[in-house]
């Protein structure tokens, strides 16, 4: 019997509990040391408080006949895209830009349960063990295959050891290097969901007749 999208909800809630739960009796790594970032960010806007509790920007850009729209949902880390100090990059293809610095994945949830969901994971903190961030980054991954959603890493892309690309709190990106590089990986993951052409169809040989 087909298992349908509760199934899947319900799947994914057990698995985040379990996360949590192993997460929480992990050994703390005594020569893990916080790092800061050297990379500038620019001043934070204030923006009305939403029904969450949050502050919340949402910004759609013109409608484009020619051009697919693709919703991006995160926290803080969308600001300076949202406040236009950074770009996307161009294409074809339509980006609106939904920030809810601070937020949860629940206050996010009804935004996307019915849109066309990938998984870009989360960006990489000096703040916090790599180990720890890998552990999270592999779960992450389960559940996302787990309910048949396309994922795409970061980790590659953000070494630590180059701390220009974050600001000094080890969390947020810096707006040229950092972004720059958040923005093409987006760009990247929602073009191969909604560009990339479809396999043509198995045919079966043509089997020629009797004269």
């Amino acid at each position: 019997m087909p298992r349908g999208k509760s199934f899947r909800r319900s799947v994914a809630a057990r698995r985040r509990e379990a996360v949590r739960a192993e997460v929480k009796h992990l050994p703390p790594s005594p020569e893990f040391v916080p790092g800061c970032g050297t990379g500038t960010r620019s001043r934070l806007r204030q923006y009305p408080v939403f029904v969450s509790g949050k502050t919340h920007k949402l910004v759609v850009p013109a409608h484009s006949v020619d051009k697919k729209f693709v919703l991006v949902v995160g926290d803080s880390h969308l600001r300076t895209v949202a406040d236009g100090t950074v770009m996307m990059p161009k294409g074809n293809l339509s980006f609106g830009i939904m920030t809810t610095p601070g937020a949860s994945a629940c206050h996010l949830r009804t935004e996307l349960l019915h849109a066309t969901v990938f998984v870009l994971d989360f960006v990489p903190r000096l703040s916090v063990a790599p180990e720890l961030q890998k552990h999270m980054s592999r779960e992450f991954h389960s559940v996302a295959k787990s309910m048949g959603i396309a994922y795409y890493s970061t980790f590659e892309y953000f070494p630590f050891r180059q701390l220009h690309l974050w600001v000094r709190d080890g969390v947020h990106l810096s707006d040229v290097e950092g972004m720059g590089i958040l923005t093409q990986l987006l760009w990247h993951a929602a073009y191969m969901q909604l560009e990339v052409p479809a396999p043509a169809p198995r045919t079966s040989p043509h089997v020629q007749g009797p004269p």
